[in-house]
C-alpha cells in the first residue's frame, strides 16, 4: 500500500491493467489537499498520469488522509462522497467506475 498520494500516483501508470482500459477515452484528475494535483488521462486501454492540474472529464477533490483510507480498504468510495470527504465534478458516472478500475 502506498504511503502517500504522491507514491501511489508515481506508480499508477505500472499498475493498471490494460485489459480493463480497453475501449476507454476518459480523464480524471485528483486534487489531493495538502499533496498536489494529478491527471490520469485513459486512452483506449492505455493511461498515462502526469502532476499537474489539467482539464478533466472528471474532477475528484479529496484530502490525503481519505485517499489513503481508501487505497487501504478502510473506507469505501461510497461512504466517503456521502460523508462530503469526496467531492466530485463532472460526470458522477466516471467517479463510480473509478474504483472498478483501480482494483
Amino acid at each position: 500500500m502506498a504511503a502517500s498520494a504522491r507514491e501511489f500516483f508515481d506508480g499508477l501508470e505500472a499498475r493498471l491493467d490494460p485489459a480493463r482500459l480497453s475501449g476507454q477515452t476518459v480523464s480524471y484528475r485528483f486534487d489531493v489537499e495538502g499533496a498536489g494535483c494529478w491527471r490520469v488521462a485513459i486512452v483506449d486501454g492505455r493511461a498515462t498520469v502526469e502532476e499537474g492540474d489539467g482539464a478533466a472529464d472528471c474532477v475528484i477533490r479529496l484530502k490525503e488522509q481519505t485517499l489513503l483510507k481508501l487505497l487501504s480498504g478502510e473506507t469505501k468510495a461510497a461512504t466517503a462522497f456521502m460523508l462530503g470527504r469526496i467531492k466530485v465534478e463532472g460526470e458522477l458516472a466516471l467517479a463510480l467506475r473509478l474504483e472498478q478500475l483501480l482494483s
